[in-house]
């Protein structure tokens, strides 16, 4: 660098000039005696309504009355957690909602044809071997459904006296 150029003089203290030293703010020390700063909670203040003047003539006083403070309620922030025994239990209902509409489907193809196979539910319900065997037993408990014929050609008919529709 150029000798002529003047350099900007550095001082020791590094406060602004137009602040007078008791108002000005030291630093937080730094280092391992210092405690971590942590955030600052935004304080609620009070919103102010606009003053109030009324002008009439140059030569007429204002009359200014002081803003009165709005009450702001800030909600605090809460960590609202759902239950996740509540999802467990609404994903639950879901289940057992959709399996009795099969059921039911299933009881209301009976009614209309007067028996079904293991094959036919499968296909009806767009389900698996092991599913439709499962359904079908559990409507032959319940009492909508009987079996009838051996094992490898059993059908399924409805129970005199069960209602097709529920």
């Amino acid at each position: 660098m150029p000798d002529d150029v003047p350099q900007p003089e550095q001082s020791a203290n590094l406060e602004p000039n137009s602040v007078p030293p008791e108002q000005a703010v030291s630093p937080a020390p730094q280092g391992p005696e210092a405690p971590p700063e942590a955030p600052e909670a935004v304080p609620s203040t009070p919103i102010l309504a606009p003053a109030e003047t009324s002008v009439l003539s140059p030569e007429t006083p204002v009359s200014v009355t002081a803003p009165e403070p709005i009450p702001v309620s800030v909600p605090a922030a809460q960590s609202i957690q759902p239950n996740p025994r509540s999802f467990l239990q609404k994903a639950l209902d879901a289940i057992q909602f959709r399996k009795r509409a099969k059921l039911e489907k299933i009881i209301k193809f009976v009614a209309l044809k007067g028996s079904t196979t293991n094959d036919q539910t499968e296909k009806l319900l767009r389900v698996s071997d092991a599913t439709a065997t499962r359904y079908l037993s559990q409507l032959v408990k319940e009492g909508h459904l009987k079996r009838v014929g051996p094992d490898g050609n059993a059908r399924y008919e409805p129970v005199s006296g069960s209602n097709g529709g529920n």
